[in-house]
Parts: C-alpha cells; structure tokens; sequence
C-alpha cells in the first residue's frame, strides 16, 4: 500500500513540474513568438509583463491580415541575473499579403525580460 501512494506522489510531483513555468527566458521568448505567429492575443497578454502589454497587442494588430510563419527559432539567454535578463533569437518570421512575402530576421532583436514571481516575461524590444 504505501509503495503505490510513493508511486502516485511521485507521479503527481512529475506532473506539477511539467505544467510549472519554463524558468528559462529563451523558452518563454520562443513561447512569445510563436504566439505572435499564432495570433493568440490571450497567450501574448500572458507572456508579455504589463508596461510592454500594449506594445505585443500593438505587434499583434499589425499582423492580423497577414500570414505568419515561424523558421528555424532558436533563442539563447545571453544574460541573466535571476531578475532581469536578455534573449536573442535565430530564425526568421516570413510574412504573406496578398502574395507578398517578406522576412524579418529575428537576430536584429534583443528581448529584454523580466522576472515576475518565478515566470520570466517579455519587456521590451531592443
């Protein structure tokens, strides 16, 4: 009997990690741009701390006639002091309107991140 209650704790504790937050800043910037490219207006709004909130919806309602594809994201912390850290991101987000294509190279952006009770979130642009 208690050998199946340590089983079911330690599956459930597996659980409960799994479902926690990333508390890596490149994965929840990689969360962010594919839910730009997702149009997910709730997930950007989660992702997104409260001063750049406008910023991501304003981001959002200039794509939303457009196509978006997300290529090749791949996103590295380049620093991280546990508060505050910086991201930069590999790959591209190709655009479609109307049968035109343009490509934006997500090198040329430094995500600047923030810390708020253990979830790391977008908060700037650089």
């Amino acid at each position: 009997m208690r050998r199946k209650v340590l089983i079911l704790i330690i599956f459930a504790l597996l659980f409960l990690a799994a479902c926690s937050p990333a508390p890596d800043p490149a994965a929840a910037v990689t969360q962010y741009i594919n839910a730009l490219a997702a149009k997910d207006a709730n997930r950007l709004s989660v992702l997104s701390c409260a001063d750049f909130a406008p910023k991501s919806q304003e981001l959002l309602d200039s794509i939303t006639s457009v196509e978006v594809k997300v290529n090749s994201l791949a996103c590295k912390t380049l620093e991280n002091d546990g508060k505050n850290a910086s991201v930069r991101c590999a790959g591209t987000l190709n655009a479609t309107y109307n049968n035109e294509n343009q490509t934006l190279d997500l090198s040329t952006v430094t995500y600047v991140m923030v810390n708020q009770k253990g979830d790391w979130l977008v908060c700037g642009q650089k």
